[in-house]
């Protein structure tokens, strides 16, 4: 991630731009952005190349964005001086001739060069900041790893060094952007439902994950896939509590709806923001509608939308330009399918306990979910 933090040029990254400019804007501004806020584009190194590739690089609709990852990184940028005019350079070559000079679409200049300063020590510190949060993640999924596998540690290191490993883990840890706070929002969230379910661990861990499923939503939408998981443990205790005592299952009950209700407080008031503001509960990346699309069977088929859907999780780089090879891919495709394998076997073996053969379950259901709906976006927007 270090590494990354430091190689990949500034605004390389998809919307790095604005992902950083929001964080500069809350910061600055003390407020969040209104309606006609836009993103500003710094000036070209060289002015006579075109400022195309870098529009691809700063779309205003982000700053329409849920703003939690923004106001945390507005605090860790907060310490870096940052009122300097960055003039960045970019690929002139990328939009006519990507094969004569590659695919990056921004280049490194000498004002990158260490020690930073200025915009640059904050885009970095900003970058850093992703780090931690992905680190904070790894720590998830051992923790998750040793409850699910009775715990022995060396499994759980191995699960989090696969975690820790994926080369959409490590790029997405290494650049500004608020797709590595839902994901490790949601691995806590994860390992939380986990411990209610697995361990004799008191109704707060619920409460905790109610909490940290609102504030992915408020990081970014996708963050309300991440909803079924708290759902389905929340019913899961309402069940063992009527099965088990049943003169408590009232007390319970409202408790467990008092949880939601505070988990809901900061997605009822963003979304309420959005109402009054745009007219809209969704605001984001465009009009709710654009993304709507008719499924674009004939323009793109279920196979490449599959294909695509895999692409992204194990890496999809730069402005959304960059992919691993095919034949790295299809390498990556055997230990998937082998994956899917073992959980089946697992399933299907009856030695295993029904708790966890249904926990084993609904975590397939889960990742076909999310798999699911990255399969429907990209039918409806075969672009």
């Amino acid at each position: 991630t270090l590494y990354y933090n430091v190689s990949i040029p500034l605004w390389e990254s998809d919307n790095e731009l604005a992902h950083y400019s929001y964080a500069r804007y809350l910061l600055t501004n003390r407020s969040l952005p209104t309606p006609d806020t836009t993103v500003a584009i710094p000036s070209t190194a060289d002015q006579c190349r075109s400022d195309e590739p870098i529009r691809l690089m700063s779309d205003d609709q982000l700053l329409r964005q849920p703003p939690f990852y923004y106001m945390l990184g507005g605090l860790a940028i907060a310490g870096v001086k940052a009122d300097d005019q960055f003039a960045f350079d970019i690929n002139p070559y990328v939009m006519s001739d990507p094969a004569r000079a590659g695919f990056n679409l921004a280049l490194h200049t000498p004002a990158e060069n260490f020690p930073y300063r200025g915009t640059i020590a904050a885009v970095h510190a900003l970058r850093l900041f992703s780090g931690l949060i992905g680190l904070i993640g790894l720590i998830a999924t051992y923790l998750a790893g040793l409850l699910v596998f009775g715990g022995r540690r060396l499994l759980a290191t191995a699960a989090m060094a696969i975690n820790a490993f994926i080369p959409q883990y490590v790029f997405s840890s290494a650049v500004a952007n608020n797709d590595i706070l839902v994901g490790v929002l949601g691995s806590w969230c994860i390992y939380l439902c986990l411990r209610l379910v697995l361990t004799d661990v008191r109704i707060w861990a619920l409460g905790l994950a109610s909490i940290l499923a609102g504030l992915a939503i408020v990081t970014k939408y996708d963050g309300v896939m991440i909803l079924p998981v708290v759902a389905a443990t929340a019913l899961f205790k309402l069940v063992q509590v009527w099965q088990t005592n049943r003169a408590q299952f009232p007390k319970e009950f409202v408790r467990i709806s008092v949880i939601a209700i505070v988990g809901a407080l900061a997605p009822i008031l963003w979304f309420g923001r959005n109402k009054l503001l745009y007219g809209s509960f969704l605001v984001g990346y465009g009009k709710l509608a654009s993304r709507l699309n008719p499924l674009a069977w004939s323009n793109l088929r279920l196979a490449r939308a599959a294909e695509f859907s895999f692409m992204t999780f194990w890496g999809l780089f730069g402005v959304d330009n960059i992919a691993l090879s095919p034949d790295l891919l299809t390498i990556l495709a055997i230990p998937t399918l082998l994956a899917f394998a073992g959980v089946v076997v697992f399933l299907l073996d009856r030695r295993q306990s029904t708790r966890m053969r249904a926990l084993v379950f609904s975590g397939l259901l889960f990742v076909l979910m999310a798999w699911g709906v990255i399969v429907l976006r990209a039918l409806r927007n075969p672009e």
